[in-house]
């Protein structure tokens, strides 16, 4: 083999390996989308807009994913507070995600998630920008959000 060869060879080689490596990039982020999109599919959130609060109500999401999609809706929306419920197993789920700028206003999600969560017959807590209930009455989850929901806008006022 003439030095020549060797080059065209190294480089072909060369060539293959990132074609590789981007493919194997591709199929990793390919394989994060799809679990994302089973946990909350768009057409099964009820969504409601108030002077900055969102409140989005959805089915079978609870802990972490729910966390993410109040997360994804405080970013997609700009909203300075997101509320987001689930019933999942026969329970009750609530999270109250909140802009830091709330925080000055003397809005603090672990009060609001204190005052709600026996409307849905369980309890919670968090920390003051993100918190969390659960309970065991998912039939009270709608007037849990709305509670929250007039505690946010009663602050805010």
């Amino acid at each position: 083999m003439t030095a020549g060869e060797a080059y065209a060879l190294l480089r072909e080689r060369t060539r293959e390996a990132e074609e590789l490596r981007a493919e194997l990039e591709r199929v990793r982020k390919e394989g994060k989308r799809p679990a994302a999109a089973e946990e909350a599919p768009a057409a099964e959130i009820e969504l409601r807009r108030n002077d900055g609060v969102v409140v989005a109500q959805v089915q079978a999401l609870k802990g972490g994913a729910l966390r993410d999609l109040s997360d994804r809706l405080k970013q997609q929306e700009k909203a300075l507070a997101v509320l987001v419920g689930s019933s999942a197993d026969d329970r009750a789920f609530l999270v109250v995600n909140l802009d830091r700028s709330l925080l000055e206003r003397g809005v603090d999600a672990v009060a609001v998630v204190r005052e709600v969560a026996p409307i849905i017959g369980g309890g919670g807590g968090g920390r003051a920008t993100l918190a969390e209930a659960g309970g065991k009455d998912p039939q009270k989850l709608g007037d849990a959000l709305e509670r929250a929901e007039r505690l946010i806008l009663t602050a805010l006022a």
